[in-house]
């Protein structure tokens, strides 16, 4: 497998983070709110090619720039099922709560549910891969669910990188009062990520949040109240 490289553009629009994803001549995005023309740069400064753009929900922030960016590479856009309605309805994302005029995007071109049927790929080998022979590298991401932030709400698994969006950050948590939000369900999932378990020999388990600052789960554990919390809940 080729060597990964992940790209990160911190605290873009209404502070919200984007992955970029690379394997060689392969990319993937995970959140939309990273500027077309800084991500294009950055594509061609690579010669790489933006094959997908993966959503870990359907909330604003994270789907600002989704549709130029579309629009400026051709990806695919890939949501779980249950938050594919937030996608086009200002309300459903939290727009139109916040500010006086509503935004929206196009609907995605896929979308997926909990059995996970991605690319291709069945639950029974839950992988989001991305394979175009010895020119290009392979991208292989583990989902899982993890709603209570939002109904369809995601993290991703690369290696000993997780993607949470906005279930986990630094010190803190997703708020669970927007539409599709539940607390109790949120718990719950954090007691999911919880139970992961570092793949490499540098025993820990890097999160890439949503918002705010690269962490370690392992830390995240040891020192997030609202984890400690979690795991203490029935």
């Amino acid at each position: 497998m080729w060597l990964l490289e992940v790209i990160t553009y911190f605290g873009e629009g209404f502070d919200c983070n984007s992955y970029l994803i690379v394997n060689k001549k392969d990319a993937i995005l995970i959140d939309c709110s990273v500027s077309p023309e800084k991500l294009k740069s950055d594509l061609d400064r690579l010669g790489t090619t933006l094959c997908k753009i993966i959503l870990t929900h359907g909330h604003f922030d994270h789907i600002l720039t989704l549709d130029a960016v579309r629009a400026a590479t051709g990806a695919d856009v890939l949501v779980h099922e249950n938050d594919a309605e937030m996608l086009t309805d200002p309300y459903k994302n939290g727009y139109a709560h916040f500010f006086s005029d509503e935004f929206c995007v196009q609907p995605a071109d896929s979308t997926f549910s909990d059995t996970y049927k991605m690319f291709g790929i069945s639950s029974h080998n839950p992988y989001i891969e991305e394979d175009h022979g010895e020119s290009r590298g392979i991208i292989t991401l583990i989902p899982i669910h993890t709603p209570g932030h939002s109904k369809g709400s995601m993290c991703f698994r690369c290696g000993d990188m997780l993607f949470t969006g906005d279930t986990l950050f630094a010190n803190n948590i997703g708020r669970s009062d927007l539409y599709g939000g539940d607390g109790a369900t949120l718990y719950r999932s954090l007691k999911k990520l919880s139970t992961l378990r570092p793949f490499e020999d540098s025993g820990v388990i890097t999160i890439y949040p949503g918002h705010g600052p690269i962490s370690t789960l392992e830390r995240e554990i040891k020192h997030n109240y609202y984890i400690r919390d979690a795991l203490a809940f029935e």
